[in-house]
């Protein structure tokens, strides 16, 4: 009988060993679903739809851009992008609930086998008497899975569940959002489409007006065509009728308005001439006046030269000097081709110019100093990146050999327990064959033993 016993006890742990084993087929497929099942919000968001379909930027409630912002010759393309756009995601909508619908199909399927294997374990502990807890091993296999842990994982995947439905379900209202947005992409167009037929209809009536002008005006051309010619006729009957003393009379009349209209048209083309270079010599002292202005205020000038010009000019009563009347009708002399300035500003604008070159030469002295001190620091910097470089290079080393040695001693620890593990098994076996020594001899001889 007893090593009946002992068989029977190797065939319990052998059955509670397969099914160990086959609760671990159900927790590794329970990790493929649960992997199958990590949909985010940001994974369903930023699947690459806004890279395929930049129209989407003008679509829900705060689009990236303003749909105001599409120009009219685009209109056509960006709702024929937002049809393609539409239909994509109807697609992966449908797509998803198919996903979603093979993910429930799956998730029933592995509860179902899941239960039956539940049962079947808790089946076999009632007959065998062994129950499977973490802590247990039988033959080197791994621990049971409680029940309580496969009923909070069905939870979890029903909780996945109702996350992806609740995905589903933005994405629907997102599509909506997107038609209201085709609606009102739709009625702009229109609204742009009737200005542009607007506008084309105003430019056919303008279109019409000119025709009608260009015909008014050949109108007015022939009749003033044929009110010349019957001028030329009503002259030539007069100018038959007239004598030769009037005739001469005539000509020599029209001979002095020639001459009084030539004399008086090369006056005023002179007169004419003169005031343009009388204006343009104004422009050009007010600019340059301008000019110099602009300079004293800027080089700090001002006083200096009001005091220059008080002391050499207003004194000689330069300024005051009048022009020949003859000069003012003389477009040479009004804008002369060299012109001089007084020597106090040049002396002061030479004065200036010097200082401003001593004081660009400073500045390129500084300029080189700063120049030498960024070469330095750059090296200084080039120097300090090497020794960083180094420094983490014999970090990676120590954490590379720290790596290394944690293995070997994970490797110890390892190895110490199997010992442990056989040193045990050993001990339970010994035990075990005492306690039958025991049992098999006589309470007699255990007495006389003792």
């Amino acid at each position: 009988m007893r090593p009946n016993r002992v068989g029977r006890r190797k065939e319990l742990e052998f059955a509670v060993a397969l099914r160990q084993k086959e609760l671990e087929d159900l927790r590794q497929r329970k990790a493929e679903l649960e992997q199958g099942l990590c949909l985010t919000p940001d994974a369903l968001a930023t699947d690459g739809l806004y890279a395929v379909f930049p129209v989407l930027e003008y679509c829900g409630a705060k689009p990236r851009k303003d749909v105001r912002s599409i120009p009219i010759e685009h209109v056509g393309s960006v709702l024929t992008q937002f049809e393609v756009a539409s239909k994509a995601l109807s697609d992966r909508n449908q797509a998803l609930r198919h996903e979603v619908r093979e993910l429930n199909r799956r998730i029933k399927a592995e509860g179902k086998s899941c239960a039956k294997v539940r049962e079947n374990t808790t089946q076999l502990e009632h007959t065998t008497g062994v129950t499977a807890k973490p802590g247990n091993h039988a033959n080197g296999s791994k621990p049971l899975v409680l029940q309580n842990d496969t009923e909070v994982t069905l939870q979890e995947l029903e909780s996945r569940k109702a996350l992806i439905a609740k995905e589903i379900r933005t994405g629907e209202l997102l599509v909506k959002k997107k038609e209201l947005s085709l609606v009102e992409m739709a009625s702009i167009s229109q609204q742009r489409q009737a200005v542009l037929d607007e506008i084309d209809a105003l430019n056919n009536d303008i279109r019409v007006t000119d025709r009608d002008l260009k015909c008014e005006k050949e109108t007015l051309q022939a009749l003033i065509a044929e009110h010349d010619d019957v001028d030329a006729r009503l002259q030539k009957a007069l100018a038959a009728r007239e004598s030769t003393l009037l005739l001469t009379s005539q000509e020599g009349v029209a001979e002095l308005k020639s001459e009084i209209h030539g004399t008086v048209a090369d006056t005023r083309q002179r007169q004419e001439r003169v005031i343009k270079t009388q204006n343009y010599r104004i422009e050009q002292l007010e600019h340059r006046l301008e000019c110099i202005e602009t300079a004293l205020k800027n080089n700090h000038f001002t006083r200096a030269v009001d005091a220059a010009l008080s002391r050499s000019w207003a004194s000689k009563g330069e300024l005051m000097t009048l022009a020949n009347e003859e000069d003012m009708y003389d477009a040479d002399k009004i804008n002369p081709t060299q012109e001089r300035c007084h020597p106090a500003i040049y002396n002061l604008f030479a004065t200036e110019r010097d200082r401003l070159s001593r004081y660009i030469s400073l500045l390129e002295l500084v300029g080189g100093e700063k120049e030498a001190v960024i070469v330095a620091l750059r090296c200084k910097a080039q120097a300090l990146s090497e020794e960083c470089q180094d420094a983490i290079e014999e970090l990676d080393q120590v954490t590379s050999d720290a790596a290394y040695e944690e293995e070997n001693q994970r490797i110890k620890a390892i190895e110490y327990v199997e010992e442990q593990r056989m040193r045990y098994a050993d001990l339970f076996l010994e035990k075990s064959k005492l306690k039958s020594l025991t049992l098999a001899t006589p309470r007699g001889q255990r007495r006389a033993i003792k």
